[in-house]
């Protein structure tokens, strides 16, 4: 690690200050991607939870219809049963 260290110096030594000047965006630039991609896995983190709350809403929603759904026809075959017995009463 050492010899990379001092290989780096004497390359920033020999290009002068434009080396340096290069040098620095090179690592501006390597530290902004790192940040846009740590963003960016943030953002997308983000959008899979409010994905996941969208789904277990609509699940919920498709749940509740079909318990809604199974009690009308509970009533309704009620009713039918009374209609009928009604009828034969007469």
């Amino acid at each position: 690690m050492d010899e990379l260290f001092t290989q780096i110096g004497s390359w920033l030594v020999s290009n002068g200050a434009g080396g340096i000047v290069a040098a620095l965006v090179i690592l501006a630039l390597a530290v902004e991607r790192k940040e846009r991609r740590a963003e960016r896995k943030d953002y997308d983190a983000e959008i899979k939870a409010k994905d996941d709350a969208h789904i277990a809403t609509l699940n919920s929603w498709r749940a509740d219809t079909q318990v809604q759904n199974d009690k009308v026809s509970q009533l309704a075959e009620k009713v039918i049963i009374t209609i009928e017995s009604v009828k034969r009463g007469q």
